[in-house]
């Protein structure tokens, strides 16, 4: 995944990619026309939902909750986790420095460059905590094929609104997906979720 968000970064740049993927959205655009009120409502939803301020809410309520829960492990995860990806979106924004798509008069607000998607990374990320969060319940399937779920109307949300290219969906993603295996093995790797879960477990809480 991590040579697939590198190989991402060199295809934006080539000359042809903004005018081709342009015309893949223009196309979309056209083929989903009778569906235009509806799409565009629920995007826009998605889109002040998915972004940053309102992420940042939900992931310091879950840290709370673990907190308050005597899980400060995922507490600490959580917060990491969307930290970091933030700070990531933002500086591979300003490294590649691709320009949004300019197909129709956006209708929802923008921030920054084009790649990779900060909305999909944020989604990637959301719902990686969630699993992590679930993990040790009965609720660690459907906490997955939500976050999947989430993922995948996100993205589709930004191409459709023309707020990104394809593959800036598939950056975020990408790149979302790569530093959460990376924080989920730091974690492990320095026995962080380990000591946490013997001393809940000798608590009889080893669940949320």
């Amino acid at each position: 995944m991590c040579l697939f968000f590198v190989c991402l970064c060199f295809i934006v740049q080539l000359p042809q990619a903004n005018s081709q993927e342009s015309e893949w959205l223009i196309q979309l655009h056209a083929y989903y026309a009778p569906y235009a009120n509806a799409l565009s409502s629920i995007s826009i939803f998605l889109a002040y939902i998915g972004g940053a301020p309102l992420s940042s809410g939900i992931v310091l309520l879950l840290s709370a909750l673990a907190y308050v829960k005597k899980r400060g492990d995922l507490s600490i995860f959580a917060i990491t986790a969307f930290v970091g990806a933030v700070a990531m979106g933002w500086l591979f924004k300003e490294i590649i420095a691709r320009p949004r798509p300019q197909v129709w008069e956006q209708i929802a607000p923008q921030f920054g460059n084009s790649f990779p998607s900060n909305h999909s990374m944020y989604a990637m990320v959301l719902a990686g905590i969630v699993l992590a969060f679930a993990y040790q319940t009965a609720w660690r399937h459907v906490a997955l094929i939500i976050g999947v779920l989430w993922c995948l109307a996100m993205g589709l949300s930004r191409i459709y609104l023309g707020a990104h290219f394809p593959t800036d969906v598939m950056g975020g993603l990408s790149l979302g997906l790569v530093w959460l295996c990376l924080v989920t093995w730091l974690f492990i790797h320095f026995n962080i979720f380990q000591h946490r879960a013997s001393n809940t477990a000798g608590n009889h809480e080893v669940k949320l």
